[in-house]
């Protein structure tokens, strides 16, 4: 029996910070040397695959991860959590099995439809500029470094979600990002570009984009952007005004609420995007 390869394992399904490399050698060391042990994990995970594989763990139990709320995952599967924030393939499916959006929600008196975004945006921002994801964020569709060198999400990252070699000294200069938060309710989608700012801070360029047989109106479509906590309006303007042809919106660090308005089929549509831009060292 190796004390220190079940430790550190039982360390990382406990929802502690654990390397990959540590983790793998434990696992190899444990199927290795410790049969009964790694039978036992594989009966309490549930799984017929290996269990060492956590990318394969995630995706056997993705749906039921879709369904719980941010505590229950945090309680029952610390480690897959975890994992979704630092895999990038599995944060993917994750977006792809939940949706961007919350089930709409009516405001009666102001006769809106909310289209409320299913997990916050939550970027660390670093003295250059430099942007981190956090959390559950979405992968962005396009990145964008330093020098200008523009990097397709799917071809950055490889299928385990680790940075291919010879694009990781361009990807560690990352800047700014772009999301493209799909409404297929609405047939319509918020594209967001964000870059870092030195203290945390970020410019912000917005659209609101329709496909084909939409009913949404993007021509007068607003944005308002509030503080979380305060809800006190930090900006309230013509969409328009922060297209990316446009000057951006500048922002601090701290916890925003970024809604886009427009009109829709059967009235108002506003659709709320949580931010949380952190300066980090």
């Amino acid at each position: 029996m190796n004390t220190e390869a079940r430790e550190i394992v039982a360390s990382y399904l406990t929802g502690n910070r654990v390397s990959h490399e540590e983790l793998e050698r434990a696992c190899n060391i444990i199927n290795a040397e410790d049969r009964a042990y790694a039978d036992y994990l594989r009966r309490e995970v549930g799984l017929s695959s290996d269990w060492t594989n956590t990318c394969d763990v995630f995706l056997e139990h993705v749906d039921t991860f879709c369904e719980m709320s941010r505590d229950e995952r945090q309680r029952e599967m610390p480690s897959l959590v975890r994992h979704a924030e630092e895999c990038a393939s599995c944060r993917g499916v994750y977006w792809d099995v939940k949706g961007f959006w919350q089930p709409s929600a009516l405001i009666a008196e102001a006769k809106t439809v909310v289209r409320q975004m299913a997990e916050t945006l939550r970027l660390g921002v670093d003295a250059a500029g430099l942007l981190l994801e956090r959390g559950l964020t979405p992968v962005p569709v396009l990145r964008l470094g330093v020098a200008g060198v523009q990097l397709d999400a799917e071809k950055t990252v490889d299928g385990r979600g680790f940075l291919m070699e010879e694009q990781e000294e361009a990807v560690a200069g990352l800047r700014q990002k772009e999301w493209v938060l799909d409404d297929e309710e609405n047939n319509c989608s918020v594209r967001l570009k964000i870059e870092g700012l030195p203290e945390g801070g970020v410019q912000i360029w917005a659209s609101l984009e329709a496909s084909a047989g939409s009913l949404v109106q993007v021509a007068g479509a607003r944005i308002t952007v509030r503080a979380l906590e305060s809800g006190s309006v930090w900006v309230q303007a013509p969409l328009e005004k922060y297209s990316p042809s446009g000057p951006p919106l500048v922002l601090p660090g701290g916890r925003w609420t970024i809604s886009v308005h427009a009109v829709g089929g059967d009235g108002n549509v506003e659709w709320r995007i949580p931010l949380d831009a952190e300066a980090v060292p």
